[in-house]
């Protein structure tokens, strides 16, 4: 995203960092570790919710299950 980094700057000196994403854990974390040191924030890789596995394969049943 366009200005993730000054954006994430300057909230960081105010609050904790939560971060809510569609992605899986996994890439969640490269992604956020990768903007933390980037920008030389620190974001607790903690504070990360992620879609599951589980998420994703109900999603597909779903969508199976509106195309029938």
């Amino acid at each position: 995203r366009k200005h993730i980094v000054e954006f994430l700057k300057s909230i960081s000196d105010i609050c904790n960092i939560y971060v809510s994403t569609h992605a899986q854990l996994a890439y969640a974390r490269e992604v956020i570790t990768i903007i933390a040191k980037k920008s030389n924030i620190n974001i607790d890789l903690e504070n990360i919710k992620a879609r599951s596995p589980q998420d994703v394969s109900m999603n597909t049943l779903c969508a199976k299950s509106l195309n029938m």
